[in-house]
């Protein structure tokens, strides 16, 4: 069956593992990652007082407080429901979960990468900007991870678009 997506397609996960056990290992790193975003917000929450004074030197605005710890708490509530779904469509030979663990994990990459587009453009059209307030080193770090981040997400997509192309030709 052709491919109407233009997706690219690989035969195995990172060149080793057939696309059925790399999707169970993905869905369950995206379950276990989601699970250890969401601790570590919790984490946070109750530190909350004491890590952005070491990281700022001073109290973050409540606002940009909010719009980061519930963009973190959608993410990582997405990334467990690909997972979760990723691991239904791969246990059970399911097309209709691999196909909506897709849609998810797609969804979830573009709520990161808008969030991540969207920080520095904020500091122009609002008075509060938290970006001018972090040193460089960081924010160049935090950009390199979140760009791994995303570069690795995407490539797990096409894993399991393959294996649901796979289920599809069956």
């Amino acid at each position: 069956m052709e491919n109407p997506y233009n997706v690219p397609e690989v035969k195995n996960c990172c060149g080793l593992i057939s696309l059925r056990f790399g999707t169970l290992l993905i869905s369950i790193l995206a379950i276990a990652s989601g699970c250890f975003s969401l601790s570590s917000i919790v984490i946070y929450g109750l530190a909350e007082k004491n890590i952005p004074s070491y990281f700022i030197g001073r109290q973050i605005n409540e606002v940009v407080r909010r719009q980061v710890i519930v963009t973190f708490v959608l993410a990582s509530s997405l990334q467990i429901f690909a997972g979760c779904l990723s691991l239904l469509g791969a246990l059970r030979r399911g097309r209709t979960a691999t196909a909506s663990s897709i849609c998810v994990m797609t969804a979830m990459c573009f709520l990161i990468l808008v969030s991540v587009v969207r920080a520095p453009i904020s500091c122009f059209f609002t008075s509060v900007c938290i970006m001018k307030d972090l040193s460089p080193v960081f924010l160049t770090l935090c950009y390199i991870i979140v760009t791994v981040f995303l570069q690795v997400w995407f490539y797990f997509i096409i894993v399991v678009h393959s294996y649901h192309a796979e289920l599809s030709n069956e």
